[in-house]
């Protein structure tokens, strides 16, 4: 695989669960896009990187139910083949979403911040020339 194909799969797989949990309201602007780098086995760096997206902002002004905003993304990351973890506790809700070929995706919902996190990351490739 190469950096623009996982770098188009993190952007769309982040907007598509986004857009799950927005259900029809406008999306807010990403934080942006960028590159993570990768390590070996003994945590050395690599010339290889890990392409990022991520978005956060706050939902209640927008209406948006934390709940169903959770599980319709987890549900958008599930239809993609990917396993879902839920590590919800009162009032913060965590999901983390992985799939076989190194795809990662995270969400967190901070109800006592009003704050939505959504984002991932693709699997290490070389960096773009």
């Amino acid at each position: 695989m190469d950096y623009e194909e996982a770098s188009e799969t993190v952007v769309r797989l982040v907007n598509e669960a986004l857009d799950a949990g927005l259900d029809g309201l406008e999306r807010p602007e990403p934080l942006g896009f960028g590159n993570d780098p990768c390590t070996d086995s003994l945590i050395g760096p690599t010339s290889e990187v890990s392409p990022v997206f991520r978005y956060s902002f706050p939902y209640t002004a927008l209406g948006i139910d934390s709940a169903t905003f959770a599980e319709s993304a987890s549900a958008s990351w599930r239809a993609n083949g990917m396993r879902v973890t839920d590590q919800d506790r009162p009032r913060l809700i965590r999901r983390f979403a992985v799939s076989e070929d190194g795809y990662r995706f995270s969400l967190t919902i901070n109800e006592e911040t009003d704050h939505i996190s959504i984002g991932g990351s693709g699997p290490c490739v070389d960096p773009p020339d």
